[in-house]
């Protein structure tokens, strides 16, 4: 049998073993059974024989078991150490288990409700949870392991075969549980890097349109209301499936407003651990649950052009982001070097602890950004020089971070605009390795600059 799995094969090991082991014991005990029957029946052996004891029978019926069982664990204990041993160059991929979906994020910032994984390439997969305990089980890979809060967990395979596979939670979370799953898509190795490195894009969307409403909007809605929300709001949008889940059946339901604007901003940004943050959905599919959802209940105020505008402005609904044009590998090659591996002549040290925590208190939303967003590939401190494995694979170079405490950065002292402008040509340069971080607000971007700007100490 054609295995779609580097994990398939092990488990099977054992299953086969057990099997065998299994079929053997059957036959060889009904055998036995069959033939004492007939040799010790009454007729043939009148007076039963008393036997006392037998050192090597006992000894031999249960040194065999051991042996045997001790071949069952040996058989998983191998299925088990190899879906726990990454190999080197594995693709990095973490789950998010949450009440009642899962998410998925990539090293470069991409983040999908479905896992994308390459056909031929290991993939280690940690496994961490937003609430309560889940259980991440890929039936077909035969891999099953627990997502547990205040840790992160793991799993390693390879697969083989391209195609869909379901995902499931196996471990009771509540009343959402049984409707908790997502698929795995393997793709080819080809198709999944040109995922990988290609800009999410938004498309252009017509906002008055959007916000007005129209019949296959509301059809996207109802799916995407039921995969993501109707686990805890209900199917009615009754609300109470879950603690704290609010009914959208009345307008006191939405307690940051029920406006269009409103609503998307809410479910874009997030409220609690409760109700997580669905920024990474598309921007068409946030309207069109939105519209669906305030059909639940009656007299929702209508957003003014004003409202639309300012969504329009923050979001980038109506311009959308296309992939950036294409330009010759070399000219990419030059500018990503010049932007990774320049360095002032006396670079500026990093702030000290002290510091850096005076900074945080003084902008801690822009510290909380920089923090989950940047850090990872900048410095906790801003200090970069980090070396970018996503663009070394791309352009077979060693390629480093940029450093943003230094003080001749191209934006400093011109502006959160300037900071933003970018930001944003940066990332179209690296082809989607770097996210534009577009759902971004006005004042979120204003905060991120002036954190972004004290980290380079004034001496």
């Amino acid at each position: 049998m054609f295995e779609i799995s580097s994990t398939v094969g092990k488990v099977d090991d054992a299953f086969y073993y057990i099997f065998g082991v299994s079929i053997f014991f059957i036959v060889a005990i009904m055998t036995v059974m069959i033939y004492f029957l007939i040799r010790y029946h009454h007729k043939r052996n009148p007076v039963a024989t008393d036997i006392e004891g037998n050192l090597w029978l006992e000894m031999t019926w249960s040194l065999i078991p051991l042996g045997l069982t001790m071949g069952m664990f040996y058989y998983g204990w191998l299925a088990f150490v190899h879906a726990r041993e990454a190999a080197p160059g594995s693709t990095v991929i973490t789950a998010k288990a949450r009440k009642y979906s899962w998410l998925f994020e990539y090293e470069n910032g991409k983040q999908m409700p479905e896992l994308i994984a390459p056909a031929g390439r290991p993939v280690l997969l940690n496994l961490e949870t937003e609430d309560v305990i889940h259980s991440f089980f890929l039936p077909a890979y035969k891999i099953k392991e627990d997502c547990i809060p205040g840790q992160t967990n793991f799993l390693t395979f390879t697969p083989f075969k391209e195609g869909i596979y379901d995902i499931y939670c196996t471990e009771y979370c509540g009343l959402g549980h049984s409707v908790m799953g997502t698929r795995i898509v393997v793709k080819s190795s080809k198709e999944y890097d040109l995922w990988y490195h290609s800009p999410q894009r938004q498309l252009p969307i017509d906002v008055n349109k959007a916000f007005a409403g129209f019949p296959e909007q509301l059809a996207r809605g109802k799916t995407v209301y039921e995969t993501y929300c109707a686990s805890c709001h209900g199917l009615q949008g009754q609300g109470g499936l879950v603690a704290n889940s609010r009914s959208f059946q009345s307008a006191q339901g939405f307690t940051q407003g029920s406006k269009v604007s409103q609503i998307f901003r809410t479910i874009t940004a997030g409220l609690n651990e409760d109700m997580p943050s669905f920024a990474h959905l598309a921007a068409d599919d946030r309207l069109a649950v939105i519209q669906y959802v305030r059909n639940f209940a009656s007299g929702n105020p209508m957003d003014t052009e004003e409202d639309k505008a300012a969504l329009d402005e923050a979001f980038s609904l109506s311009k959308g982001s296309d992939a950036p044009p294409e330009i010759p590998i070399d000219e990419a090659m030059r500018k990503l070097d010049n932007e990774s591996r320049w360095s002032a002549p006396e670079p500026a040290p990093a702030l000290n602890a002290r510091e850096y925590e005076s900074l945080a208190e003084q902008y801690p939303l822009g510290a909380q950004i920089y923090a989950s967003r940047c850090a990872r590939c900048h410095g906790a401190r801003g200090e970069g020089d980090i070396p970018v494995a996503a663009l070394d694979e791309i352009f077979r170079s060693r390629l480093l971070s940029t450093a943003l405490n230094k003080p001749n950065r191209p934006w400093r002292g011109q502006g959160a605009p300037a900071f933003r402008e970018r930001s944003q040509d940066v990332a179209a340069a690296l082809g989607g390795v770097k996210p534009n971080f577009s759902t971004l607000t006005q004042e979120e971007w204003e905060s991120l600059y002036l954190f972004a700007m004290g980290l380079t100490p004034e001496r």
